[in-house]
């Protein structure tokens, strides 16, 4: 009689060799969630096995737990999700003297602006930065220049 090998047979059959072989197993294995594999033809997984800085094998939860020895940690993800890592490589550090914040609608118009920046001059010492974020609807406004805002506040 022939079995087919599969991917998990492969896995399971390297796992039981490698068990036999004294060879140590995954340092961690993460089992019972949903795993994006980015791999288009299985793009998901139940579990993988990590060992040092390297994942080692993915799969569903009863291959990669048949990998593990008595010194790997064990993490049941219990349904949760894990995605490749990400490396956000954009961010916005501000270094500004203190300021005070106005308080804005997401993309704000100029009237919207003004209003807020009127009522917060009121509050705000005359030494102090005011800052704002502001989207298109002001950005778009030919109007919208450092003298508008100086009008407004100009101290």
């Amino acid at each position: 009689m022939s079995v087919p090998v599969t991917k998990t047979l492969m896995v399971a059959l390297v796992g039981v060799m490698a068990a036999c072989a004294g060879v140590p197993g995954p340092d961690t294995i993460l089992v019972n969630g949903k795993v994006f594999t980015a791999n288009a033809q299985a793009p998901w997984a139940q579990a993988i096995a990590i060992s040092g800085e390297r994942i080692t094998a993915v799969g569903d939860t009863a291959t990669i737990a048949a990998l593990a020895r008595d010194n790997t940690r064990r993490v049941d993800l219990g349904g949760r999700t894990v995605v490749p890592g990400f490396n956000d490589a954009h961010t916005h550090i501000t270094i500004a003297p203190p300021s005070a914040q106005l308080s804005l609608p997401f993309d704000p118009t100029l009237e919207q602006i003004a209003d807020a920046l009127r009522a917060q001059v009121k509050t705000t010492a005359a030494d102090r930065w005011i800052r704002g974020d502001f989207g298109q609807a002001a950005w778009g406004q030919v109007s919208f220049t450092r003298e508008w805002l100086d009008v407004l506040a100009p101290n």
